[in-house]
């Protein structure tokens, strides 16, 4: 579980007005602005909606995907095409690891998610458990816990990815108690090492964690 604690299951009872449904995107085609944490749970749960959970992400064909920028683009206002694959890899990466979660907190823990996920249909229930407990998904499913172990610098960005890191907050924090980030130029270097900080709770500041800290030693001799 997330060092953040257990993040209930959402469930969109609270209607938008009408307003609400406008966003906006940087040059990168990520949402940004102050309607931004409004349209990532939207678009999450729209995800978890629309897609069957007992089919592969990788076998739904693209009129799916069209359909659901084709939505999101109508209802949250969006003038322009140009998010539209930036989205749509979002979106089969949530399919994916909504598929993940069904298996890591009710599949193997002998559970059903239905009382928690009230869309999601019991009758591709046995499809869905035949298809996780196959040898072959099994085996992958080992490989890959072994390889998130052994990842000890994990990113701490959130739902809303690197655009909803405080940057402001944490950046200048961080250089106060490493002077040798002073001579990062580098931008992706500096959002990568934002993206670890943690915030010690006797100091309320940000600083960042040994296996971060041995990152930074080793970009900063790279400089010199």
């Amino acid at each position: 579980m997330s060092k953040r604690g257990k993040r209930e299951v959402a469930c969109f009872s609270k209607k938008y007005k009408d307003e609400d449904y406008n966003i906006e995107f940087d040059q990168n085609n990520l949402p940004v602005g102050p309607k931004k944490h409004k349209f990532v749970s939207w678009f999450g749960l729209k995800c978890k909606q629309m897609f069957p959970y007992h089919i592969k992400t990788t076998d739904f064909e693209q009129y799916m995907w069209d359909e659901l920028w084709l939505e999101t683009k109508e209802l949250w206002k969006i003038q322009s095409n140009a998010p539209k694959d930036t989205m749509e890899r979002k979106a089969k990466k949530l399919c994916t690891n909504f598929r993940s979660r069904l298996v890591t907190h009710y599949i193997n823990l002998g559970k059903t998610p239905f009382s928690d996920y009230k869309y999601l249909d019991p009758a591709h229930r046995k499809e869905f458990c035949k298809e996780k407990t196959k040898k072959e998904f099994l085996d992958k499913s080992t490989k890959a816990r072994a390889s998130a172990k052994a990842n000890k610098n994990v990113p701490r960005v959130g739902r809303s990815g690197y655009t909803g890191m405080k940057s402001d907050i944490i950046w200048p924090q961080l250089l106060a108690k490493y002077s040798c980030l002073k001579n990062l130029r580098s931008l992706r270097s500096k959002k990568w090492l934002t993206s670890r900080a943690i915030k010690n709770k006797e100091t309320n500041k940000y600083e960042l964690e040994p296996d971060a800290l041995l990152t930074l030693n080793l970009l900063v001799n790279k400089l010199l």
